[in-house]
């Protein structure tokens, strides 16, 4: 759950450019550009505004986040059910940016199954994935350095509580991971 939808899209539109860093590795055509957790569509809309010539197609699980999207970029489709994206995967880019770490934190071992087979076994011609992810052996206490660093940093209060008030106090090196990537 998002608390504050506003924070978390201003938050996100800061990675904007770096999200791009796909657009210059790809030689040959294709025309579709299909975002797989595209939020409030600000990539799409960034990325239309240099690169007209795709076809722009979201998708997120969040409705109150694909509402955003229909209004940002008018001009691009949305969908939340991956089962009505009906783009010529094979003539299409896949875009897959900050999300996976999402599917592994929210997802059933079976969601995370048909992620994967969606991504690679829908044909795709490429694939461009920007991600980061936690190892399961971040179970233990979280790094007193680290945790004094980041946690105990006046600088980061806000964040810190609103981090907090979904997913509870850090204890561990995974929280405190999670903390970062969030």
């Amino acid at each position: 759950q998002i608390c504050d939808l506003k924070k978390y899209t201003m938050r996100m539109q800061k990675s904007v450019l770096d999200k791009m860093f796909f657009i210059d590795k790809v030689f040959d055509p294709f025309s579709n550009i299909v975002d797989f957790g595209c939020a409030n569509g600000e990539l799409i809309k960034a990325l239309q505004a240099l690169f007209g010539e795709y076809r722009y197609v979201g998708y997120d699980i969040n409705a109150e986040m694909l509402s955003a999207a229909r209004k940002n970029v008018p001009s691009a489709e949305f969908y939340t059910d991956w089962n009505e994206v009906k783009e010529d995967f094979t003539d299409s880019l896949l875009n897959i940016s900050s999300t996976i770490h999402e599917v592994y934190s929210y997802s059933v071992q079976e969601e995370i199954e048909m992620f994967w087979q969606r991504v690679f076994e829908s044909g795709f011609k490429y694939v461009a994935i920007r991600d980061m992810m936690l190892s399961d052996s971040e179970q233990m206490d979280a790094d007193a350095e680290q945790y004094n660093l980041v946690v105990k940093n006046e600088k980061y209060a806000d964040k810190l509580k609103d981090y907090e008030t979904v997913w509870g106090k850090i204890s561990t090196q995974h929280d405190l991971v999670h903390y970062l990537l969030k």
